[in-house]
């Protein structure tokens, strides 16, 4: 029961997370958005501090920078559009909850593996997907039965009859991209179960702090694709920011 209870809770707060995060990924900087949410890393080690672990005068200023490097890097550059900054303040917003979600999430799912990794990473993936796939049916909801009949009308026989071969076409055209989409999408998400069931063998082996900061340094892959292949330029006190935040976290284990 105890395994099922934290599982449930890791995937409720999964789902928040990734929710948080991919909306942030679609309104600001891959970069910096990814090192603010890498940075709830740190939630895990104040729970270990708080719960009796040892923490080293580098461990202490490791999480003194990593505070600071995300309130750097929340910073909108002075020059953006006002309509640009306003995209970049809601993006930081959401990778700030996605932050606290990922810290929040490696604490749960730790104490749920102890009860069996298999049953937790299951019971975990499901509720997430489960509320992933609520909130997307909320959120992309049918059109109302009114509107669907009050379109039904309007639409002539003659018109259905001119539109089917072009429609076949555009179906086509809408269809095959997504196709490709749903398969990076399954691809992610057993990317993602394969991730939580190494870091829940992981915690049981070692110090939850540590291994939950080696388990974020994922942005720094982020960050060099983002320059690369996205050409993204954040602003320099920004970019300090990211820095600090990424160099914080991997102090914050020794």
């Amino acid at each position: 029961m105890r395994t099922a209870l934290f599982a449930i809770a890791a995937g409720i707060v999964s789902a928040v997370g990734l929710g948080c995060f991919y909306r942030a990924l679609a309104k600001g900087h891959l970069g910096t958005v990814t090192a603010i949410s890498a940075s709830g890393a740190v939630i895990p080690v104040i729970v270990g501090v708080v719960g009796g672990e040892a923490i080293s005068l580098i461990g202490a200023i490791g999480i003194v920078g990593t505070v600071g490097g995300v309130v750097l890097a929340t910073q909108t550059p002075s020059g953006s559009p006002v309509s640009a900054r306003g995209a970049d303040r809601t993006s930081l917003a959401y990778a700030v909850i996605a932050a606290v979600c990922f810290g929040t999430y490696f604490c749960l799912f730790s104490e749920a593996s102890h009860g069996g990794v298999a049953a937790a990473s299951l019971i975990e993936g499901a509720v997430s997907v489960a509320c992933l796939g609520t909130a997307w049916a909320v959120l992309n909801g049918t059109t109302p039965r009114s509107k669907r009949d009050a379109a039904g009308r309007a639409i002539k026989p003659s018109a259905v009859l001119v539109t089917v071969g072009p429609g076949l076409l555009n179906t086509a055209k809408k269809y095959v991209p997504l196709m490709i989409t749903a398969t990076g999408i399954a691809a992610s998400g057993l990317l993602d179960l394969g991730a939580s069931t190494l870091f829940a063998h992981a915690s049981m082996a070692g110090r939850l702090g540590i291994t939950s900061t080696l388990g974020g340094l994922h942005p720094v892959v982020t960050i060099l694709l983002s320059r690369i292949v996205l050409d993204e330029r954040p602003g320099n006190v920004q970019t300090i920011g990211v820095v600090l935040a990424i160099a914080g976290t991997v102090l914050a284990t020794m």
